[in-house]
């Protein structure tokens, strides 16, 4: 597209301009137009979940009669990914219809208004590096859109994957998160017996211990090493064949796997590390957070914010959860913000799971431990029912007691 090029180009230089500019735009959207369907269909980002966000963004400047944006993703939104069929190709609904229905729930939460909406757009400033680390590489941030100056994280329908991070950087963020809250317990002279607290302590720095020690070894799957010798090796492809030749002998030689891929070192395979391990980790990080609302209550903050990972970049944390089921407050100043944190910290789950693609014996087949903290559907279905009943009670009794 010749004229996106030269819209890109001259945007933020004086070479074109207002008229010009929305003249260029305008022939960007008519030439997108003209596109085939199936260019668009073929189009990165090919996730649902991510082509939804631009679904999203489109239907929020479309409802608010605000000016196409001149992204290509833009043009695939309005002409092609607004009419995918989701969660199945023969679904009746589609990502547009969703995207509709979140806005709705959106501008109804009274947190959202149309001037937001008529100023959507997708987060521009990408990765960044948590906690401000020069050392450490650049990650997600939590903010996938925006509405006007307000960070907007976006979920389709079903369960939400909070995050999913090893040991490293999971022990850096309980380690944030706990420390403000014991210095928030600290200023506010929070009751609690000095003999208990000082155990929490030591059982927080034991499980974090244990958590970066069981975090430096790769490990490899029963499942995966089967999959190189049964399914890779014996491809048709001969650079999937030759890619896997590699992966094999690499194994066999290093004594990990046999000539049938069974894993010979009990010690770094990942079934017997789960069975060793997976619920005794579990159970422990529950038993922190559990310890005191406060401490579920402000990782799970966390998790859905990233507000101290990314402190060093506002932009970067998330202050409203969208999706066609819910419309969620994470910003602490606005009203609803502790109704959505009581619902997460009660619906959020955690699980060690193996995470792929890490290096072992010059491989990537291997896998780490990776910490899940996770928001099945009727996990938060549950918990607003839990707190709606609850504030049904309480105003009942207020009621009953002529308090209301």
């Amino acid at each position: 597209m010749k004229e996106l090029d030269t819209l890109v180009e001259n945007y933020f230089t004086p070479a074109l301009g207002a008229t010009d500019i929305f003249r260029l735009v305008e022939e960007v959207i008519s030439e997108g137009k003209n596109q085939s369907p199936v260019a668009c269909k073929k189009a990165k980002p090919t996730e649902a979940g991510k082509r939804f966000e631009w679904v999203v963004v489109y239907k929020a400047r479309e409802r608010a009669k605000a000016a196409p944006l001149p992204d290509v993703e833009y043009i695939c939104a309005a002409k092609t990914w607004a009419q995918q069929p989701y969660p199945k190709e023969d679904s009746a609904v589609t990502l547009g219809d969703l995207a509709d229905k979140s806005i709705d729930k959106a501008l109804e939460s009274g947190a959202i208004k149309m001037e937001d909406l008529a100023q959507a757009d997708m987060q521009r400033m990408g990765k960044q590096r948590p906690f401000d680390d020069e050392s450490r590489n650049k990650i997600e941030i939590k903010t996938d859109i925006v509405f006007g100056d307000k960070n907007i994280s976006v979920k389709l329908s079903g369960d939400v994957q909070g995050q999913t991070n090893e040991a490293f950087s999971t022990t850096q963020q309980m380690d944030n998160v706990f420390a403000e809250v014991f210095e928030s317990w600290e200023v506010t002279k929070k009751e609690i017996d000095e003999k208990v607290l000082e155990d929490v302590k030591k059982d927080l720095s034991k499980i974090m211990a244990k958590m970066t020690r069981l975090g430096k070894t790769t490990r490899i799957t029963p499942s995966r090493a089967k999959t190189l010798v049964d399914k890779e090796l014996k491809s048709s492809d001969p650079a999937k064949r030759a890619k896997a030749k590699k992966r094999y002998d690499a194994l066999l030689a290093a004594a990990i796997i046999d000539k049938q891929g069974t894993i010979l070192i009990r010690a770094l395979n990942q079934a017997t590390w789960e069975e060793n391990h997976r619920q005794y980790m579990n159970a422990e990080i529950n038993k922190i957070l559990d310890f005191d609302k406060d401490m579920r209550r402000t990782f799970t903050d966390e998790v859905l914010t990233g507000r101290r990972t990314f402190a060093h970049a506002p932009g970067a944390i998330s202050e409203y959860i969208l999706s066609p089921d819910h419309f969620f407050v994470l910003a602490p100043k606005v009203e609803g913000y502790s109704d959505s944190i009581d619902i997460f910290s009660k619906a959020m789950e955690v699980d060690v799971r193996p995470k792929s693609g890490r290096k072992i014996e010059g491989t990537t087949i291997g896998v780490k431990p990776a910490y899940r903290f996770d928001l099945k559907r009727k996990a938060v279905e549950q918990a607003i029912e839990h707190f709606a009943a609850l504030k049904k009670a309480n105003e009942a009794e207020q009621s009953a007691l002529g308090l209301k």
